[in-house]
Parts: C-alpha cells; structure tokens; sequence
C-alpha cells in the first residue's frame, strides 16, 4: 500500500520495492506473468531470491528482494536468461573497448538452421532463446520466407526452424526481420499484394510462444513509393530507424511517434558519416534508442575491396544526433570475401548473431555467432 509494493508467499513477503522507483515496474507488478513469476522464485546467488517469468517477457530491474527471512538486500535486472540488459553506453563499450573484450571465432549455426539455400538477416530476441529469419528454402511459400526456431539456453542449439506460415508469409518476397528484445514485437520488409518495392510491416503477440497477429504496414510516414529494406524500433515503440532509397540511394532515416497507436511522423535522414556513397541498411538500435549498428554495404559486390562491414555509433539522447561512426571488430568466418551482415545482439551484448557468405559453411549465406568475452591477459 501507499509508495510501496509488496509481494507474499505462503504468508511471508518475499519482495518488495518503492512504487514512485519506475513507472514501468507497476506495469511489471501488475502482469500476469509476475505472478506466474513469484510462483516459480529461485535462490540466485549471494542467498538472494530472484524473481522471473518463465517465457522471457517481463524483466525486472532493482528489485529489493527479501530472502525468507533475511534481510533486504537488492538484486539487479533478471530476464528468464538470468542476464543483464545493458544501455546503450554500456554496449557501446562493450561493442568497441578491443582493449578490455575480444570477439570469439565465428562459429556456425549448423545444418539444423543452415541449409545450401540461404539463409539471412538473423534476429534474436534480448535473452538469446527466440531466432527468426528469413530463407529461400524450397519449403518457403513464396520467394524468401520468415522462419523461427527457439533453443532452452544459450549454451544449447537451435531446434528445427519453423515457418511463420501464411499469417506472416505472402507468396513474394518477406525479408529482414527485426525482433525487440521482448520477442513480442516483429518487424519486417515485405513485397507482398502486387508491391513494386518493398515496405515495412509490423505484427506483435501476446507472448513469446504465442503466434504473431496477422501483420500490417507500420503506420504513417516510413513507407514510400521506395524501397523500405530493413528497420529497428526502440524498447517504447516510440521511434523507429529504417534503411529507404526514397533518396536515390539506400541510407538510414529516422521517425517518431507520441504513441504506439499513433501514426510515424515524417522521417529525417540521419546525418554525421552515417550515410555515404554505399548502401547503408540493416539497423539495430540498443533498447534505449543511444546506440546504432548498422551495415555499410557495397553497391557492387564485384568490387571486394569495399566488403560490407558493421558500423556503432552513439548519441547522448534520443533527441541529439548520433556521434562518429565505430567499426566493429567482429571477424567474419574465413574466405567470406562479401562481409558480415545483418547484426543482431542479445540485450546483454554478450552475443551477436549475422548472416556471411562463406566456403566453410553449409552452403551460400549461413547465420553465424560470435561471443564478446574478457580479452585474455
């Protein structure tokens, strides 16, 4: 009652924290799934109770928990994965510190996701269990097709992919997904009912296992006459960063939105050294919206000395303008003479997902991951 919330179990209260602390953690007392949470606690490190939902899609940041009888002590964010959501300073010293972190080798996803007919655009949810993409797999409806797999953990592999199925899926092209951290959010280009060029389309569900409702244009602004190709939202669904070539070429533009229900007003191409004279696509924004990767690619693959290759940069607030660009270090697998792409991070930075074409893998473009971890001494 009054500023605080508080949580009981079998007659004892278990958790408790101030009500003025976040907004969102009213949202997150009120959820259906906290109280699925609170029926499924566990001991988690130093004696301390840790609270969490069993499908992923509510998190919980400063909770003060309370051991059965201990005293208060506080936790920090835990996701079903148990990790960490990082903002987008912190990721962007995860993502460019080479002093401190080192990527691992690339390792491929395997037969399992990988077939010899393409595979593309990876797009992970923020714990690291929900992947969708997109293929041209015989099995697809149409041209290229969106597809999902989910693993337990993220020590373990992908099960067998599954199509999105016609609710998704047109009979054209249906193409680089994006997924927010929650899992419950897609985002995706599409040529479907006669396009000429492609445009961004959205859909949500109720919850990771759940399917995804049938899809629609992302409202107001964005889409044009043009090419939409690929696009990231914020945690909020409050802005949205997209690739269009409604400027002749293929550059980053972005838009906002007072509301989620509310239409995209009209959008402005970022500026700095973002865009250039390549096709600048593919873009994934950290949950508060202050960090940017993204791919330059070139536009002529016959020319291997411009290879695509991952871009970070950052900004002080959504409303300022982003900084210098970043590489990101992230090595390839070898002989891939086209460049990673399509970056996708797990909410924790820990783990990174892309698509590269390469001799050693399955077959054409494969989903590839590599590890950022602590650089050896």
């Amino acid at each position: 009652s009054g500023s605080r919330v508080e949580h009981w179990m079998n007659g004892q209260k278990v958790a408790e924290y101030d009500r003025a602390d976040d907004a969102w953690k009213q949202q997150v007392a009120s959820a259906p799934a906290f109280r699925t949470a609170a029926q499924n606690f566990h001991r988690a490190g130093l004696g301390h109770l840790a609270l969490q939902s069993y499908d992923g899609n509510v998190w919980y940041r400063n909770l003060r928990v309370r051991p059965l009888g201990a005293a208060m002590a506080t936790t920090t964010l835990t996701s079903a994965s148990g990790r960490v959501s990082l903002t987008g300073p912190e990721l962007f010293d995860l993502f460019t510190n080479d002093d401190k972190w080192e990527w691992t080798s690339a390792e491929n996803l395997g037969p399992v996701i990988n077939t010899t007919h393409g595979e593309y655009s990876p797009a992970i949810s923020g714990d690291g269990l929900t992947l969708i993409y997109f293929s041209s797999r015989p099995e697809t409806s149409g041209k290229w097709d969106l597809w999902s797999s989910r693993r337990i953990s993220r020590d373990a592999t992908f099960a067998t992919p599954e199509n999105l199925g016609p609710q998704l899926n047109s009979t054209e092209h249906d193409y680089s997904p994006w997924l927010s951290a929650d899992g419950r959010t897609l985002l995706f280009a599409t040529r479907r009912d006669g396009m000429k060029q492609s445009d961004l389309w959205q859909t949500t569900r109720p919850d990771v296992r759940a399917s995804f409702a049938t899809p629609s244009a992302v409202p107001g602004a964005v889409n044009t006459t043009s090419a939409e190709t690929s696009g990231t939202l914020t945690a909020d669904g409050l802005r949205i960063i997209f690739a269009s070539t409604n400027g002749g070429n293929e550059d980053l533009y972005e838009s906002s939105r007072t509301s989620r229900d509310a239409a995209f007003v009209s959008p402005k191409r970022l500026g700095g050294d973002i865009n250039g004279p390549n096709f600048e696509r593919n873009p994934w924004l950290s949950a508060d919206g202050l960090l940017l990767v993204y791919n330059e690619e070139p536009q002529s693959e016959s020319n291997p000395s411009t290879q695509a290759k991952f871009w970070v940069t950052l900004r002080p607030s959504v409303n300022e303008p982003f900084g210098p660009r970043v590489p990101v270090t992230i090595q390839p697998p070898k002989d891939t003479p086209l460049g990673p792409r399509r970056f996708t991070s797990t909410a924790d930075g820990q783990q990174v997902f892309f698509a590269a074409e390469s001799s050693v893998g399955v077959g054409g473009y494969d989903l590839w991951t590599v590890r950022r971890v602590p650089r050896a001494a």
